[in-house]
């Protein structure tokens, strides 16, 4: 909490948590998605040329963490709040700010001047400032009637609708219509987005590199469902990639980027036949074993099991 701030979504609850993730709809529909893989796909063009030409460079085998890690970050932003972070100083400060946020989860919980935790929270308020612009500057343009151009556009458009409703029923508008509530949700979204998504794909790229024969059926499927792999992908090729569907599963099975997710007990949770956890028992369900459970030869990688 002292890094991500009291209204971050994982300690929200109750009607006001509901009303919120119900306005998340929006967000998700074929439209929205589709948008969201053809911005992906352009940075991850543009990274894959980055790093080739650092192959190039160095003739020698590259870390590869980072180098997806700032690729993760830049589909990100692109995808969140797009053309709202279009000053590229202010970009590599918010790319900053955002890293120095994560550095604070993996230190010592002591807060005061010099610490990574005061650095992670000052970084916090830079994105949450940036993120409030964001807001405000996606309001007017939905307000005119511009076409969404990021995930933060299909939320504010909206968020813009119900308050009209709210108005037109003399009730209040929904609490999360703020800029500074828009700003949290996002940075919410953006934290979502980041870590696990980056374990994820540096596994993609680990476990492709052991094993070969599945890495040449998913270029083969490339090959027939994208005939000019120059082209954008759409939303409807996806649909044409059952195998590399079939492989995404598996590395998400197979290596759970979040292998525990410590949740608090909102009353009495019964966990065995045996033993209830008490109201405000830490609970952390180690999703790494549950991820080996209930398959057949669980401790191996294949993807073929998700046929």
């Amino acid at each position: 909490k002292m890094i991500l701030g009291t209204r971050n979504i994982a300690f929200m609850h109750g009607p006001e948590h509901k009303a919120l993730r119900k306005s998340f709809l929006a967000l998700f529909t074929r439209k929205a998605l589709s948008m969201y893989v053809q911005q992906q796909d352009a940075v991850i063009r543009e990274h894959c040329a980055i790093w080739m030409e650092k192959q190039q460079q160095v003739q020698a085998p590259m870390e590869m963490r980072e180098l997806i890690r700032d690729m993760n970050c830049a589909t990100s932003q692109r995808v969140f709040i797009g053309p709202y972070l279009d000053d590229p100083k202010v970009q590599r400060q918010f790319t900053d700010a955002y890293n120095e946020m994560v550095k604070g989860f993996l230190t010592f919980p002591l807060k005061f001047p010099g610490t990574q935790v005061w650095k992670s929270m000052k970084g916090r308020k830079y994105i949450l400032a940036v993120l409030q612009q964001a807001a405000f500057r996606s309001k007017d343009r939905m307000k005119v009637g511009h076409e969404p151009a990021c995930l933060l556009d299909f939320w504010t458009q909206q968020i813009l609708k119900e308050c009209q409703e709210a108005e037109e029923n003399n009730v209040p508008p929904p609490k999360y219509s703020t800029n500074m509530e828009i700003a949290y949700t996002v940075m919410d979204f953006l934290f979502a987005s980041q870590d696990a998504s980056t374990a994820s794909l540096c596994w993609l790229v680990a476990l492709m590199a052991e094993h070969p024969d599945v890495l040449e059926r998913v270029r083969a499927e490339q090959a027939a469902a994208r005939p000019d792999l120059g082209k954008t992908i759409t939303g409807e090729m996806l649909a044409s990639m059952p195998y590399t569907r079939q492989v995404v599963k598996e590395v998400l099975r197979y290596r759970p980027p979040a292998p525990m997710v410590p949740q608090v007990a909102m009353k009495p949770f019964k966990l065995t036949q045996d033993y209830t956890a008490p109201k405000g028992a830490f609970i952390i369900p180690d999703i790494a074993s549950a991820c080996k459970q209930g398959y057949t030869d669980g401790e191996k990688f294949d993807p073929d099991r998700f046929r």
